[in-house]
């Protein structure tokens, strides 16, 4: 009688099989994280207590929170994303003190040269995507916006 040795078969199953039940449970968390979070907007409107899930009256924290599943490291993260609310999902969710806000008047500052960060495309007179300008054909193109939009020279971080 033969046995044959498929071992390497049974541990790519038994993988896949993680990743699967891995990508469910992260979803189940998710949504328990998104219940746990009050959204109704108040008269007298108190932040939330420590220890408690925090309070989101716009929704955003809300809807910030996302999960993904590294395949490689067979692991899971769930929480809240910094390119929807920014750090203070972090500190909501770990406690701590959010660094000062950058003044309103820096917003909208374009640094117009190679390496720096710039407009890539406007669209009916509202800049839609910002990137960095690795080219000169991108610098270019961003000079072009900014002009074209009619922004004063300082907002493009150019020295007057």
């Amino acid at each position: 009688m033969r046995v044959k040795d498929e071992t390497h078969k049974v541990r790519r199953s038994a993988k896949a099989a993680t990743i699967t039940s891995l990508g469910r449970a992260s979803a189940y968390i998710r949504g328990i994280a998104r219940r746990s979070i009050s959204s109704r907007k108040a008269k007298n409107y108190k932040p939330a207590k420590p220890g408690k899930p925090p309070k989101s009256p716009t929704g955003r924290l809300k809807n910030a929170i996302y999960f993904a599943v590294d395949k490689a490291k067979t692991e899971a993260l769930i929480g809240p994303t910094l390119s929807v609310v920014g750090r203070i999902g972090s500190t909501h969710e770990f406690g701590g003190r959010e660094p000062p806000k950058q003044s309103k008047s820096r917003r909208g500052r374009f640094d117009l040269r190679i390496g720096g960060h710039g407009p890539i495309r406007a669209y009916r007179k509202k800049i839609v995507a910002v990137g960095r300008l690795a080219t000169r054909g991108q610098l270019a193109r961003a000079n072009e916006i900014v002009a074209g939009l009619g922004l004063p020279r300082s907002v493009t971080g150019a020295k007057s």
